[in-house]
Protein backbone atom coordinates (compact mmCIF):
# COMPACT_ATOMS: atom_id res chain seq x y z
CA UNK A 1 0.00 0.00 0.00
CA UNK A 2 1.42 3.41 -0.92
CA UNK A 3 2.05 5.95 2.03
CA UNK A 4 -0.22 8.89 2.47
CA UNK A 5 1.15 12.29 2.38
CA UNK A 6 0.42 12.39 6.74
CA UNK A 7 2.55 9.31 7.14
CA UNK A 8 5.41 10.41 4.57
CA UNK A 9 5.76 13.87 6.07
CA UNK A 10 5.79 12.39 9.29
CA UNK A 11 8.83 9.86 8.84
CA UNK A 12 10.50 12.35 6.93
CA UNK A 13 9.83 15.45 9.85
CA UNK A 14 10.92 12.43 12.24
CA UNK A 15 14.26 12.05 10.31
CA UNK A 16 14.68 15.60 10.60
CA UNK A 17 14.22 16.23 14.46
CA UNK A 18 16.30 13.07 15.42
CA UNK A 19 19.61 14.74 12.84
CA UNK A 20 18.49 17.98 14.58
CA UNK A 21 18.30 16.56 17.99
CA UNK A 22 21.75 14.80 17.03
CA UNK A 23 23.77 17.80 15.75
CA UNK A 24 22.48 19.60 19.17
CA UNK A 25 24.06 17.26 21.04
CA UNK A 26 27.33 16.79 19.01
CA UNK A 27 27.69 19.23 17.15
CA UNK A 28 29.71 18.43 14.07
CA UNK A 29 30.54 20.73 10.92
CA UNK A 30 30.22 18.02 8.26
CA UNK A 31 27.01 16.57 9.99
CA UNK A 32 25.90 19.96 9.90
CA UNK A 33 26.38 20.22 6.21
CA UNK A 34 24.36 17.08 5.62
CA UNK A 35 21.19 18.48 7.69
CA UNK A 36 21.21 21.61 6.63
CA UNK A 37 20.81 20.16 3.03
CA UNK A 38 18.21 17.60 3.86
CA UNK A 39 16.17 20.65 5.47
CA UNK A 40 16.13 23.08 2.82
CA UNK A 41 15.33 20.29 0.45
CA UNK A 42 12.09 19.43 2.57
CA UNK A 43 11.02 23.11 3.10
CA UNK A 44 11.62 23.32 -0.59
CA UNK A 45 9.65 20.98 -1.72
CA UNK A 46 6.98 21.90 0.78
CA UNK A 47 7.24 25.20 -0.53
CA UNK A 48 7.01 24.94 -3.78
CA UNK A 49 4.52 21.39 -3.89
CA UNK A 50 2.96 20.88 -1.18
CA UNK A 51 1.67 24.02 -0.05
CA UNK A 52 0.04 25.06 -3.67
CA UNK A 53 -1.86 22.05 -3.85
CA UNK A 54 -3.34 22.09 -0.54
CA UNK A 55 -4.03 25.47 -0.95
CA UNK A 56 -5.44 24.65 -4.57
CA UNK A 57 -7.50 21.96 -2.89
CA UNK A 58 -8.27 23.42 0.86
CA UNK A 59 -8.67 27.11 -0.18
CA UNK A 60 -9.16 29.22 2.44
CA UNK A 61 -9.88 26.55 5.03
CA UNK A 62 -6.31 25.68 5.48
CA UNK A 63 -3.77 28.43 7.10
CA UNK A 64 -0.63 28.19 5.82
CA UNK A 65 0.88 31.57 6.40
CA UNK A 66 2.20 30.44 9.89
CA UNK A 67 4.12 27.58 8.62
CA UNK A 68 5.86 29.38 5.96
CA UNK A 69 6.66 32.26 8.80
CA UNK A 70 8.35 28.69 10.17
CA UNK A 71 10.09 28.32 7.72
CA UNK A 72 11.60 31.41 6.60
CA UNK A 73 12.86 31.05 10.06
CA UNK A 74 14.03 27.78 9.53
CA UNK A 75 16.41 28.87 6.79
CA UNK A 76 17.56 32.11 9.07
CA UNK A 77 18.60 29.40 11.34
CA UNK A 78 20.19 27.43 8.71
CA UNK A 79 22.27 30.54 7.56
CA UNK A 80 23.68 30.65 10.48
CA UNK A 81 24.49 27.29 10.58
CA UNK A 82 26.36 27.42 7.48
CA UNK A 83 27.90 30.59 8.95
CA UNK A 84 29.14 29.04 12.86
CA UNK A 85 29.91 25.73 10.61
CA UNK A 86 33.52 25.57 11.66
CA UNK A 87 33.60 28.27 14.66
CA UNK A 88 32.45 27.98 18.56
CA UNK A 89 28.95 29.03 17.48
CA UNK A 90 27.87 25.86 16.02
CA UNK A 91 26.55 24.28 19.41
CA UNK A 92 24.28 27.02 20.24
CA UNK A 93 22.64 27.25 16.87
CA UNK A 94 22.16 24.12 16.44
CA UNK A 95 20.23 23.79 19.52
CA UNK A 96 18.30 26.65 18.36
CA UNK A 97 17.86 24.97 15.11
CA UNK A 98 16.43 21.42 16.70
CA UNK A 99 13.79 23.84 19.25
CA UNK A 100 12.29 25.60 16.33
CA UNK A 101 11.99 22.42 14.00
CA UNK A 102 10.47 20.44 16.98
CA UNK A 103 8.06 23.18 17.68
CA UNK A 104 7.64 23.50 13.97
CA UNK A 105 7.05 20.46 13.25
CA UNK A 106 4.07 20.07 15.63
CA UNK A 107 2.49 22.83 14.72
CA UNK A 108 2.64 21.56 11.06
CA UNK A 109 1.39 18.50 11.36
CA UNK A 110 -1.80 19.03 13.20
CA UNK A 111 -2.69 21.99 9.82
CA UNK A 112 -1.52 20.26 7.11
CA UNK A 113 -2.82 16.47 8.66
CA UNK A 114 -6.09 18.19 9.17
CA UNK A 115 -6.13 19.38 5.46
CA UNK A 116 -4.58 16.35 3.76
CA UNK A 117 -7.04 13.79 5.63
CA UNK A 118 -10.40 16.05 4.62
CA UNK A 119 -9.41 17.57 1.28
CA UNK A 120 -6.82 15.71 -0.73
CA UNK A 121 -7.88 13.01 -3.16
CA UNK A 122 -5.79 9.87 -3.33
CA UNK A 123 -3.92 11.19 -6.45
CA UNK A 124 -3.04 14.10 -4.65
CA UNK A 125 -1.50 11.73 -1.99
CA UNK A 126 0.88 9.95 -3.98
CA UNK A 127 2.21 13.33 -6.32
CA UNK A 128 2.87 14.92 -2.89
CA UNK A 129 4.67 11.71 -1.35
CA UNK A 130 6.67 11.02 -4.72
CA UNK A 131 7.74 15.08 -4.11
CA UNK A 132 8.76 14.72 -1.03
CA UNK A 133 10.69 11.59 -1.59
CA UNK A 134 12.41 12.91 -4.08
CA UNK A 135 13.39 16.21 -2.26
CA UNK A 136 15.05 13.58 0.25
CA UNK A 137 16.83 11.59 -2.54
CA UNK A 138 18.41 14.38 -3.76
CA UNK A 139 20.64 15.04 -0.30
CA UNK A 140 21.28 11.38 -0.46
CA UNK A 141 23.84 9.56 -3.10
CA UNK A 142 22.46 9.23 -6.15
CA UNK A 143 20.26 6.67 -6.96
CA UNK A 144 18.76 5.97 -3.43
CA UNK A 145 16.97 7.29 -0.90
CA UNK A 146 17.23 7.42 2.72
CA UNK A 147 13.94 6.90 4.57
CA UNK A 148 13.10 6.94 7.87
CA UNK A 149 14.06 3.44 9.04
CA UNK A 150 17.55 3.95 7.91
CA UNK A 151 17.18 1.98 5.04
CA UNK A 152 17.85 2.33 1.80
CA UNK A 153 15.47 2.54 -1.17
CA UNK A 154 15.29 2.68 -4.97
CA UNK A 155 14.58 6.27 -5.89
CA UNK A 156 10.81 7.35 -6.37
CA UNK A 157 9.77 8.17 -9.75
CA UNK A 158 9.82 11.53 -10.48
CA UNK A 159 6.19 13.37 -10.17
CA UNK A 160 4.27 13.85 -12.89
Amino acid sequence: MPLDLCSALADVHATLVRGARDLAAAPDPASARLLTAAIRAHLAAEDDVVWPVLIERAGAAVELAGLCDDHRALHAVLDRIADESNGPGLGPVAVELRDLLEEHVAEEEQVVFAAAVRYLTAADHEYLVDALLSAAAATTEPGRRRVATGSDAPDAPAPP
